[in-house]
């Protein structure tokens, strides 16, 4: 969404009302409206909400007749960093006076005059109260000596205003976890705002943490605005109930808005330094009491509002997967999920007989559970639900107690669609992973790293299994298929017929190759990266230097970083000369040649089992480089300048090969690869998916005007032409 133009409306300024003026002079002629006031821009100028038992109405813009406030500093172009322009003197005491004056207020306006060119646009008097007997704010402006009715200037005190954060990493990191005050400029959302620091004059855009608002869904090429269900309301609850982030009165308006429904926890929530089941509580009242976003809320069979709900006891009465059974509580039956655990899933074989059955329909991958729970009776200790979406419905996720006692868990990391990976113990402390693998039930994963504590153990019972023949090993053609490679978790649904999905995640770019090739990280992975650097640097003591015979390609090292001299993880990719090696830093992305002297062992708490690399590779979707060289290196050059070390947001739209293509938006939801193909710099890459005809007309709409325009690679004419008898 484009932000505000905070200095706009005083481009131009009150028309004077004289005799050939069309509003009458007598204000008292016109009457009163009211309205909430959500913004002040200057000291002539407010945005209001105009208040009706219809619902939220368009705002309106609304300037003081008959005066003139000193003009406030302009926000930069974009592109640039400082201002053209500077406060005028008393610019910004002008605004805060009508600023402590009305905003959040209810207030009463008569209009004075309109200007047809400008129809959102009034001049008018606005009274501090319901009445015309309430206080009239241009009089107490004019008694201030804020604005003038006359052609002498002011002079005074003039703000230093910032209206970019450079480097936005050290900023967040000096202010972390602090309280500032500030004023709440403009309210883009429910949950994105336009924020003055104070007193160092700080412009920054701030996301509430912790929770997520339906929003105002915006397209690029036509400038049209298309709300969510409750957008509009979401916004008006934070201009009109609270006001700020954090109100000094009412405090944190997080967990209101999760009570009135119109906003829902998101990922952010870790990073929430106060009461996180505050947040949660507020939610789950919304959902019972079916407010706003959650009208249609079904309530789980098994609620777990309440703390005596969250264990019962049960009848195992079917085995429906390796992670899910169903239970018998009294007359009423539900299934359940072992919390953390996953069961096999369906192949991905194109050669598959008509004998072929997938893993999860063989007997012997539910026959253990079968043989241990079938008619027993256990308790249940409800650990969470998790949240229905677009492919699979709300799991009740729950620990099962048997005769055999209560089985833990050791989460070492989560996949992108919120599994839990990890290792599960019996109350005799032994490895359940080990036991389903000596048992033929599973097989060793081949991300599993040689390094890891559970590494020999786990590939010992493989082994035994395996020459034992049983259960899987035991199936015909099964020696040949067991190795298996990791699950792409990223995969989309390639179905032709369905239509394109948005799910946009955000993501900060920290390195970019050739081809339009990218690196990331996940901003929801921010806090992970931030304690593995730490406790990498902690450990710089006990590294211990790589030996030369230990260093082979695919290794994973802790490596000296030639730029600042800090240490990173890195796999070694070749070795190019004697005691020099090429590597490439698993968490960021780049790549750097570096000596022996520069290269550790890393120390095993380090290692992707623990951490899983954090940088992710990425292809831009939609366009594909011109033809030669000097122009690919141009557009190689020129998309690195507009992306590195910014944060975009991220929309999956098919892969290539391995490689997923992404769109990639920034955070005024601006269309990068659209944005270069008009600009001249990028080709249009077709494809044939029926759901993503929409966007490529889009696409081929602004390549075919960069043409026509003869912008850049199109400066000599249709590069695309075959040169050969020109």
């Amino acid at each position: 969404m484009t932000q505000t133009d905070l200095s706009a409306p005083n481009a131009v300024s009150s028309p004077a009302v004289g005799p050939n003026s069309a509003s009458s002079p007598d204000h008292q002629n016109h009457a009163l409206k009211f309205c909430l006031v959500t913004q002040v821009l200057s000291g002539d100028c407010v945005v209001i909400q105009p208040l009706s038992q219809a619902g939220p109405q368009p705002e309106r813009t609304l300037m003081f007749s008959n005066v003139t406030a000193p003009r406030m500093e302009r926000r930069p172009n974009p592109g640039a960093i400082v201002s053209d322009s500077k406060d005028e003197p008393y610019a910004w005491e002008a605004r805060e006076f009508v600023r402590r004056k009305v905003i959040g207020q209810m207030v009463a306006y008569s209009v004075e005059h309109s200007v047809a060119a400008t129809p959102n646009r009034d001049y008018v008097v606005i009274y501090v109260g319901k009445t015309r007997d309430s206080e009239n704010l241009t009089h107490s402006l004019i008694t201030e000596g804020l604005v003038e009715v006359r052609k002498t200037g002011l002079s005074g005190p003039v703000r230093d205003v910032k209206w970019s954060v450079d480097p936005i990493r050290q900023f967040v990191e000096t202010r972390k976890g602090k309280r500032f005050n500030a004023i709440v400029e403009n309210v883009r959302d429910g949950c994105t705002l336009r924020i003055l620091l104070l007193p160092d004059f700080y412009y920054i855009t701030l996301s509430i943490t912790g929770i997520k608002t339906p929003v105002l869904q915006y397209d690029a090429i036509s400038g049209t605005q298309t709300p969510e269900p409750l957008a509009d309301e979401a916004k008006v609850y934070v201009e009109k109930v609270m006001g700020s982030v954090f109100h000094p009165i009412k405090g944190n308006i997080a967990p209101y808005m999760l009570e009135d429904g119109i906003a829902r926890i998101n990922w952010s929530l870790q990073s929430v330094s106060s009461s996180k089941e505050a947040y949660i509580a507020s939610e789950n009242k919304a959902k019972t009491q079916m407010k706003g976003i959650w009208v249609n809320y079904e309530q789980s069979a098994f609620p777990i509002l309440r703390q005596e709900s969250r264990e019962f006891q049960a009848v195992v009465v079917e085995i429906n997967s390796a992670d899910t059974i169903t239970v018998l509580q009294g007359e009423k039956e539900q299934k359940i999920k072992f919390s953390s655990l996953r069961g096999p899933r369906l192949e991905d074989n194109k050669d598959r007989g008509k004998n072929f059955r997938p893993l999860y329909q063989i007997p012997c991958m539910y026959e253990f559970l079968r043989s241990k729970l079938i008619g027993e009776r256990v308790t249940v200790s409800v650990d969470y639900v998790q949240p229905a979406n677009e492919q699979f419905p709300e799991a009740t996720c729950c620990t099962v107690t048997i005769n055999e006692g209560t089985f833990s868990i050791k989460v070492e990391a989560m996949d992108r669609v919120g599994n839990f990976i990890g290792w599960l113990f019996t109350k005799d402390n032994v490895n359940f992973n080990v036991k389903l693998v000596k048992e033929g039930l599973a097989t060793v994963s081949d991300n599993l790293s040689e390094r890891h504590e559970y590494f020999n153990e786990i590939t010992s019972a493989e082994k035994e299994a395996k020459e034992s023949a049983k259960n899987l090993w035991a199936l015909p053609g099964f020696q040949k298929s067991a190795q298996q490679t990791e699950e792409e978790v990223e995969v989309l649904d390639m179905d032709s017929s369905s239509e394109r999905r948005i799910n946009s995640i955000g993501a900060v770019v920290t390195e970019v190759g050739d081809n339009l090739k990218f690196y990331v990280q996940h901003t929801q992975d921010g806090p992970k990266v931030e304690l593995l650097m730490s406790r990498l640097q902690e450990n710089i003591s006990k590294m211990i230097p790589a030996n030369l015979a230990a260093i082979k390609p695919g290794e994973i090292v802790a490596c000296k970083f030639s730029l600042d001299n800090q240490w990173y993880r890195a796999k070694v990719e070749k070795k190019f000369a004697p005691n020099q090696y090429q590597v490439y830093y698993i968490d960021y992305g780049n790549r750097e040649k570096v000596s022996l002297n520069d290269i550790c062992q890393l120390p095993g708490e380090f290692s992707l089992s623990s951490f899983p690399p954090n940088c992710h590779e990425y292809l831009l979707a939609f366009v594909k480089s011109p033809p030669r060289d000097d122009l690919k290196q141009d557009a190689r050059e020129y998309f690195a300048h507009e992306i590195l070390n910014n944060t975009f947001n991220l929309n999956f739209e098919y892969k290539i090969g391995g490689a997923s293509a992404v769109s990639l938006f920034t955070t005024d939801e601006v269309d990068v690869g659209l944005t270069l193909v008009r600009n001249g710099k990028l080709l249009v890459q077709p494809r044939k998916e029926p759901k993503l005809k929409s966007v490529l007309e889009k696409y081929h709409a602004a390549e075919l005007q960069a043409k026509t325009s003869r912008l850049n690679i199109w400066c000599y004419g249709d590069i695309t032409e075959d040169p050969i008898g020109l």
